[in-house]
């Protein structure tokens, strides 16, 4: 409550109960410091039954939001699992997001806020087109499932390369892009093909269209279509690896990813990729490793005034580490 007491935000994960039990919860914290902007992460939220309930990415933001069915191969037996942290990744920043907004209301009107940000509330969120057409009474979306031969419109798709590479392909103004694509790809008679020469017409003849498209982009490697493609109006892609993108010239440019100071630690990794949020057009070089855990408690005790006699009393009582 000391540290409450001169701090801005009060950040926590603990369930209900076990704030009530701590004596950390909103009405505890804001009597110590009414200016205190208290922010809550969750898994599905602070009302409802299950207000109670933990949660993790892989369960609520994955499974329960809808991420992970919508997103699965009908082919397969089983769901494709998220990648580690995936909810969470996300959810974070937005939490954050939420507490610097807080901070500008308490600035502007004098309230401090209560935040909360919860997996299933941002899993929802990211699938909010799936949810809300499904609410309507449409049916299922299947924007993942559609098959490589079905697309609406042929510009808007995934093609294999020479090399079984992968390009994604996304032209929304496809008029506009078709001539320029089909000179891009050396299939130049199909520009003026009655049966590709309007957007309406190259969805009546997706399957053909596509055939088109598979043909011309199977003849040449993912190296040359990156030349190929060069400062093209329509947008494309190569579908990388992770190591890939490591590397990636853009992702150098902007510094995405910023070495790591070790400390002499040398398990850890050299370098980390960085806050996707950037000031002034820099990232953030200053990165250290996170801290063991319990590391400045003792710092932080004797910033408050304790004397290491209070602090080792409070050892012995198993209050600190």
């Amino acid at each position: 409550m000391e540290l409450v007491a001169r701090s801005d935000v009060f950040l926590t994960n603990f369930l209900p109960a076990v704030r009530a039990r701590l004596g950390i919860d909103v009405d505890d914290v804001q009597q110590r410091n009414p200016g205190i902007v208290y922010a809550r992460g969750s898994g599905v939220g602070p009302r409802g039954d299950e207000r109670d309930a933990g949660g993790f990415d892989y369960a609520t933001f994955w499974g329960r939001a809808g991420v992970g069915l919508t997103f699965h191969d009908p082919t397969l037996e089983y769901p494709v699992a998220g990648s580690a942290a995936f909810g969470d990744l996300i959810s974070a920043p937005v939490l954050a997001g939420g507490i610097a907004a807080a901070l500008l209301e308490r600035e502007r009107t004098g309230r401090a806020s209560v935040v909360d940000v919860s997996l299933l509330g941002v899993g929802s969120w990211i699938m909010a087109g799936d949810v809300i057409t499904t609410a309507l009474g449409n049916p299922q979306p299947s924007v993942a499932l559609t098959p490589h031969a079905e697309p609406r419109n042929p510009l808007v798709n995934i093609y294999r390369t020479r090399d079984r590479r992968y390009i994604a392909l996304v032209s929304l103004q496809a008029d506009r892009d078709w001539p320029e694509l089909c000179a891009r790809l050396a299939i130049p008679e199909l520009v003026a093909d009655p049966r590709f020469d309007t957007a309406a017409r190259r969805m009546e003849n997706r399957h053909e269209c596509v055939a088109q498209l598979d043909a011309a982009f199977a003849a040449r490697t993912l190296d040359e279509w990156r030349g190929q493609l060069a400062g093209t109006r329509f947008v494309w892609e190569a579908m990388q690896t992770p190591g890939e993108v490591a590397t990636d010239p853009q992702v150098v440019a902007n510094d995405y990813i910023v070495p790591l100071d070790r400390e002499g630690d040398e398990s850890l990794p050299p370098m980390l990729v960085a806050s996707p949020v950037q000031f002034d057009e820099t990232s953030r070089h200053d990165l250290h490793r996170a801290p063991e855990m319990g590391e400045h408690t003792e710092q932080v005790l004797l910033d408050l005034g304790y004397a290491w006699d209070d602090i080792s009393a409070l050892k012995a009582r198993g209050i600190v580490n």
